[in-house]
């Protein structure tokens, strides 16, 4: 069975993260996977997937032009697939009507957000508006990460036809099983090796709300010479959260390492608090992955519960909240970062949330099961 995943690039986004790691079980069950990414640049996962033997197309035509839709018709026609599963949000209603017409019997769309980080303008409603209604019609089935990001992306009606379907993307456990020098990994990243780390996995953009962290890390660095803040990714919003750590004074205990493909070791070995005050999210998986390691969180009230797998790790507080409210919250959290790991991961292991169960989904999804 063949199968176009359609994305915007192949770098360390959730879902991006999420298909990489399901590759090669799909693989090994006989699919198989391609991408359709849009532009030029070469993801961070291009040449993993790769090597595996799936195939990455770039179409770098404007979405909205007729050299969009002859690129990809000719890319549907040529390779013949069997499912399109389109990971574009609204643009996807767009991609399955030319999936409909290159007649590609399985057509998904896959809603992995609860917010539209474009205008509201009287133009963008009215494209959310057109593109709902293209993927009703010509979505053969409509999955979403959670609910919440099923009736944002496809409406308030979302749930009640068949076909819609709550599919959790799963994370992969055997990392957290790896072995680390915890001192090297330490020195590699410039902490102390008595720093209590506070860390943050995301991409810099601004639903992360990087500078509300900033500050809240500030406030605790003011009476603990021990805390470290540790901020995992890239993104275009790093340069100005730079300015605004050396602007504050924590010159040396912010700490911008980039992106890492080593994020559950670091999690399980360095990290002692998540701190996670999104504006908007889907299903962040970075906060499954801190429950898989053991490490507790503490969560903007925006974050949809559906990621707690582990109820004592887990701490929400509203974004309206005094700064003292989640600093006594990182504290006491900080208590807890003795929680059993074996029991995280074998908490994961049987939930809906290990990458197996997902990937077993999914594989039934695209066989019509």
């Amino acid at each position: 069975m063949r199968v176009l995943q359609v994305v915007g690039a192949l770098n360390r986004g959730g879902a991006e993260r999420w298909l990489r790691s399901a590759l090669p079980i799909a693989i090994q069950d006989g699919f198989q996977w391609d991408f359709l990414v849009h532009g030029t640049e070469i993801g961070a996962y291009e040449e993993d997937v790769r090597s595996l033997g799936a195939n990455v197309v770039h179409i770098v035509e404007h979405r909205w032009t007729p050299g969009y839709r002859r690129s990809l018709a000719h890319e549907l026609r040529t390779r013949k697939y069997d499912v399109v599963h389109s990971h574009l949000a609204f643009f996807s209603g767009y991609v399955l009507q030319i999936a409909a017409e290159c007649n590609v019997p399985v057509r998904i769309a896959h809603a992995h957000s609860t917010h539209d980080d474009r205008d509201n303008s009287l133009t963008r409603r009215s494209y959310r508006i057109l593109m709902r209604t293209l993927s009703e019609r010509y979505s053969t089935r409509r999955i979403a990460c959670t609910r919440q990001a099923g009736c944002y992306l496809f409406g308030s009606g979302w749930g009640s036809a068949d076909g819609d379907e709550v599919l959790y993307c799963g994370i992969e456990l055997a990392p957290f099983r790896a072995v680390a020098d915890s001192a090297k990994l330490r020195r590699d990243l410039n902490l102390p090796d008595a720093a209590v780390v506070l860390g943050h996995v995301g991409r810099f953009f601004p639903p992360k709300n990087h500078s509300f962290l900033i500050r809240v890390a500030a406030e605790l660095m003011k009476s603990d010479p021990a805390i470290h803040l540790l901020l995992l990714g890239e993104g275009p919003l790093r340069p100005q959260i730079e300015n605004l750590s050396q602007a504050l004074g924590l010159q040396g205990r912010v700490h911008f390492p980039g992106n890492r493909a080593d994020v559950p070791i670091i999690l399980r070995h360095l990290v002692d608090v998540m701190v996670f005050p999104s504006l908007n999210e889907g299903l962040p998986l970075a906060l499954l992955e801190a429950q898989a390691a053991g490490v507790p969180s503490v969560v903007a009230a925006t974050v949809t519960k559906d990621v707690v797998v582990i109820p004592e790790l887990m701490q929400f507080l509203d974004l309206e909240a005094p700064l003292s409210d989640w600093t006594q919250a990182i504290r006491l959290m900080l208590t807890r970062r003795s929680f059993d790991r074996q029991v995280s991961l074998r908490v994961f292991e049987k939930s809906a949330f290990s990458l197996q169960q997902s990937t077993s989904l999914l594989k039934d999804i695209y066989l019509g099961r």
